[in-house]
């Protein structure tokens, strides 16, 4: 005989059939999250008054962020943490002191505005890490400016040791990316001079 529950984690109304997990929480997913959410709450409290970054260790953004999910829903950890230690978020944000995504230590953590936000963006030259970083400054380059003039100089597709595949292999990428630098479509930016683009 199935029992009419409310879910511990999400508070949603559900039908139990009295047994497993389903006593207290309506899917496997909530399961989960409260056993992150306890994780959670006791880390901070094991972290005390220290002063060095909590980083959590489960599911995150690509971003950066880390992230549980409740139900249907995905919440980020630093606005769960912050709610649950320092107190409700609202319209707000949840802004780092430390800039670090990863970190819920409720310690480094402000609220603010969106404004707020890319104020404090700006402010710490984040943004260079993403829009304005460009070739091998940029976080995400798994290729050097070297590499790529090396590219862009031997790449001739109609050859096995210098196609796509081949070079992909050597240089530990996709051989679209080799398609892309060789034909200007990424690295645009980064020029070599005694390169001349092929055409694909």
């Amino acid at each position: 005989m199935p029992f009419n529950r409310t879910c511990r984690q999400c508070g949603r109304d559900y039908s139990s059939p009295g047994r497993t997990i389903r006593i207290y929480f309506c899917s496997a997913a909530c399961w989960k999250a409260s056993t992150k959410r306890q994780y959670l709450i006791d880390s901070v409290k094991a972290h005390g008054d220290s002063d060095e970054c909590l980083l959590w260790p489960f599911s995150k953004t690509k971003e950066g962020y880390g992230k549980v999910g409740v139900g249907s829903d995905v919440l980020l950890v630093t606005r769960f943490a912050y709610e649950t230690f320092v107190g409700p978020v609202g319209d707000k944000w949840v802004l780092h002191r430390c800039d670090n995504p990863a970190c819920y230590s409720p310690r480094h953590m402000f609220l603010g505005t969106h404004e707020d936000n890319m104020a404090d963006m700006t402010k710490k030259g984040r943004q260079a890490k993403t829009g304005k970083a460009h070739g091998e400054t940029h976080p995400w380059s798994k290729l050097t400016q070297e590499q790529v003039d090396e590219i862009r100089r031997v790449y001739d597709r109609t050859k096995y040791h210098t196609g796509a595949t081949d070079l992909a292999r050597r240089f530990g990428v996709h051989p679209s990316t080799i398609r892309s630098i060789a034909a200007g479509r990424t690295w645009k930016e980064i020029t070599d001079r005694a390169c001349v683009r092929v055409q694909l």
